[in-house]
């Protein structure tokens, strides 16, 4: 925690370094696949930094990210 007492992820900066490191894409094709099994609406618990749930979006599929 900083000693305002957020964390390190509460700033934008955390977040795009974050990306800079955990980005890689190899799992989207699992969760495209998901969704076209399946259907939509998406829902996605857990979205961080919003990759997958952007992704979704991205290919046509109602989604929401929380």
């Amino acid at each position: 925690m900083t000693s305002s007492g957020r964390t390190h992820y509460a700033t934008r900066l955390a977040v795009a370094t974050y990306d800079l490191f955990h980005s890689g894409n190899a799992d989207l094709p699992f969760y495209l696949g998901c969704a076209s099994r399946f259907g939509g609406p998406v829902l996605e618990l857990g979205t961080g930094t919003g990759r997958v749930v952007m992704a979704l979006a991205a290919a046509g599929y109602e989604a929401v990210g929380l």
